[in-house]
């Protein structure tokens, strides 16, 4: 299988998750293939908690910028210093496991969905649709990590998943109080 339709075939696992996710459904659990692909290909990896990382990045601006609460001010503050340091600790372990470097991925479709009805909503509902999309791309994002943390094949790279699980919990966390005072 070629690294390409590897990596393709991840993105489309991860999109069709997000859709149930975008409808309220529980995520889904990742299928034994699709963990496989993800243990097969560092690569495959690497552009899904990539994806993640940019979209709580995008979003993080906008409830910085947007939000309605402090809380969700200072939420999607942190989701920018805490998603780019993930980032940028993703691209060194991919760097020293002599991967190619890749360019930075697209949102996936669903996300630049869930970007666009967030930047159409203001106020109260702003925060309220902030705190619900986060709520679904953390617990994708931490299905993602656990997953590699478990069946990863690089080690650079299982190694900055495992550190990765308590952040996303964390911000799992933090969502689930400022949504019941909501």
């Amino acid at each position: 299988m070629s690294r390409a339709f590897t990596c393709l075939a991840a993105a489309l696992s991860m999109s069709a998750a997000s859709l149930a996710l975008a409808q309220d459904a529980p995520p889904p659990p990742m299928t034994p293939s699709a963990m496989a692909d993800m243990a097969k290909s560092p690569g495959a990896y690497v552009t899904a908690a990539g994806q993640s990382d940019k979209f709580e990045i995008t979003e993080g601006r906008l409830a910085a910028q947007m939000g309605s609460s402090d809380k969700v001010r200072a939420f999607g503050q942190k989701m920018i210093t805490d998603h780019t340091k993930s980032t940028m600790k993703v691209m060194a372990a991919a760097k020293m496991s002599g991967l190619p470097k890749m360019p930075p991925p697209a949102l996936r479709p669903d996300q630049q969905d869930m970007v666009a009805q967030l930047k159409a909503a203001s106020g109260p509902a702003f925060d309220s649709l902030y705190i619900q999309q986060q709520m679904q791309s953390h617990q994708q994002a931490l299905m993602v990590q656990q997953n590699y943390a478990k069946h990863g094949a690089d080690m650079h790279l299982k190694m900055v998943a495992m550190k990765t699980v308590p952040v996303v919990q964390e911000h799992i966390s933090m969502l689930q109080n400022m949504g019941s005072g909501m």
